[in-house]
């Protein structure tokens, strides 16, 4: 299922950013919302692997991070199913 999501000029839409790594796709969202290139906020980064390098950068720009170990849910569905009430907690659509 694909959703697309149109956020108005005047409002500014939360997001949440998914890494494993890195993060250098985040870097660049959060520097294209910094540039003033897109209308919208990060209200959460998250990452299924707790070392991942890109929480650590989050963290020192002030974003909130939030890491779930896949291993800790008995199905993949249950897993989803906190990711979603996680995004749900901070408004992202």
């Amino acid at each position: 299922m694909t959703e697309e999501v149109f956020l108005s000029p005047k409002k500014k839409g939360k997001i949440a950013v998914f890494i494993s790594g890195r993060g250098s796709n985040f870097r660049a969202i959060h520097d294209s919302i910094l540039a003033g290139k897109m209308n919208c906020e990060i209200a959460l980064v998250f990452s299924n692997k707790e070392d991942a390098p890109g929480l650590k950068t989050a963290q020192d720009r002030n974003l909130e991070t939030l890491f779930l170990d896949p291993k800790a849910y008995s199905s993949r569905e249950d897993y989803e199913k906190e990711i979603i009430k996680e995004l749900r907690k901070r408004d992202v659509a």
